[in-house]
């Protein structure tokens, strides 16, 4: 702390919640993990290690353009922030953009568990309960394919849960700890079944952990009623909680009584 205080009043340059998340990279190797699974294809005078930080670091407070990077650095402490070296205007539209690549190129989701698995190596996150969830985004835009089969992310219409039928969108599909620490992440397609996609995202994880020998496969899932069909019960073999959807039959006859007969589990 006595570093920073005197930082301040040397260069009178600012520091946000940066050097928080720096010591984090700094603490469980982050840096050198990020350049090791994505090494720089072209000059930049930035890692794609430092880069992420930057993003991770934004993302927090703001959803700053790429071309607005430079700007944002002005006044704060570069060097101080990713180390020596590295100055405000390398962080320009072309290095973070490289890094986006980067990161496509490798597959989010697949980074995603790789970094849950390097910290999981060093930290203790609890398994025992996971809650798996998703949700969809819309977005402003054509996002015209040309009627060509999309190779990435399918930016489409589909079930519009923010009510806005007439945007496209994507779909995120994330699971999560008893503290809420994601621990599964992946981008879907605007037009993706929930039904579909939260029971493929509860048994790729649960094959990971019994694949780690790790005691938590035997965890529980606990998701919403998009899981409850026939199929994705029959399909799942671990312990899970969830609730059936009200337009069936059998719950509809429980919900008209006075007094629910209490079955204990």
């Amino acid at each position: 702390m006595q570093q920073v205080v005197n930082a301040v009043k040397s260069t009178q340059l600012s520091f946000k919640h940066y050097p928080i998340l720096s010591a984090f990279f700094k603490e469980y190797g982050l840096f050198q993990f990020f350049d090791t699974l994505l090494p720089k294809r072209r000059h930049h005078d930035v890692t794609h290690g430092q880069c992420i930080l930057l993003f991770v670091c934004d993302c927090l407070t703001a959803r700053t353009p790429l071309y607005l990077y430079t700007d944002l650095l002005r006044d704060l402490d570069v060097p101080f922030i990713f180390g020596p070296g590295p100055r405000a205007e390398y962080f320009n539209e072309y290095a973070m953009g490289e890094t986006l690549d980067a990161i496509v190129r490798f597959g989010e989701g697949e980074l995603f568990a790789k970094v849950l698995g390097h910290l999981r190596r060093q930290v203790a996150i609890d398994m025992s309960h996971l809650h798996a969830d998703t949700t969809n985004f819309s977005v402003a835009g054509q996002y015209d394919d040309g009627e060509l089969e999309p190779t990435g992310l399918h930016i489409t219409f589909g079930h519009a849960k923010d009510k806005r039928t007439d945007l496209k969108r994507w779909a995120l599909r994330m699971i999560v700890n008893a503290m809420g620490i994601p621990v599964v992440m992946k981008a879907l397609d605007g037009n993706s079944s929930d039904k579909k996609t939260i029971i493929e995202g509860m048994k790729a994880l649960k094959e990971v952990l019994q694949a780690e020998g790790m005691n938590e496969a035997a965890g529980t899932f606990i998701a919403d009623s998009s899981f409850y069909t026939r199929d994705n019960i029959t399909a799942f073999t671990g312990k899970w909680i969830s609730h059936a959807q009200e337009s069936l039959n059998e719950v509809q006859r429980y919900l008209v009584m006075e007094d629910l007969p209490f079955v204990d589990s």
